[in-house]
């Protein structure tokens, strides 16, 4: 059986980081696709609001930026 490779184990860590932090994730399709709500940051002009951000993370990532 073959490891996975270095790139998918970074968006694997990344992505089960970010889905145990304080922001509600939605998996759309497997962990290359996904949306994240955040609230904006206390103490700033962004408190109070909420954002909904979907993510894709390419099949080069970290080498390549997702897409926001």
């Amino acid at each position: 059986m073959c490891s996975p490779s270095p790139g998918k184990r970074r968006i694997d860590t990344d992505v089960i980081r970010l889905i145990e932090s304080k922001h509600q994730v939605t998996l759309m399709s497997g962990l290359n696709e996904f949306m994240v709500k955040f609230a904006g940051p206390r103490e700033t002009p962004y408190e109070g609001g909420v954002w909904n951000i979907r993510v894709d993370l390419p099949e080069k990532y970290p080498f390549k930026s997702p897409s926001i």
